[in-house]
């Protein structure tokens, strides 16, 4: 009977720890590539400002790509995080700017 995969005697799946994800890399190159051709960050910004909408999927779904999916750390020294904003604070004035914008007035958030 031959080796399964992922037992302690057979070859473990995917690709080794700690190597580079080759299709990733070259797909983020063509990628990259290709929005340097549509105009780079100029034309992201652009986009961004013609509408209101184009600025929350900036912010809700291109944004976050550039966040790690996770952050790793020693247990015996955890990383203690303290920032003075409040979150709805923030929201708060985030709304109101892309209100301001978009030619709305007055933030729909409650106080």
């Amino acid at each position: 009977m031959g080796n399964k995969i992922g037992t302690e005697k057979g070859p473990k799946p995917g690709r080794p720890k700690g190597s580079p994800n080759k299709v990733g890399k070259e797909a983020k190159e063509v990628i990259a590539a290709a929005a340097a051709e549509l105009g780079g960050e100029k034309r992201l910004v652009a986009w961004a400002k013609e509408d209101v909408l184009n600025e929350r999927a900036f912010w809700s779904t291109i944004y976050p790509k550039l966040i790690p999916l996770t952050l790793q750390g020693d247990p015996d020294k955890p990383l203690h995080v303290q920032h003075d904003v409040k979150p709805a604070d923030r929201l708060r004035t985030m709304v109101a700017q892309i209100a301001e914008r978009s030619g709305e007035t007055g933030s729909t958030l409650p106080n």
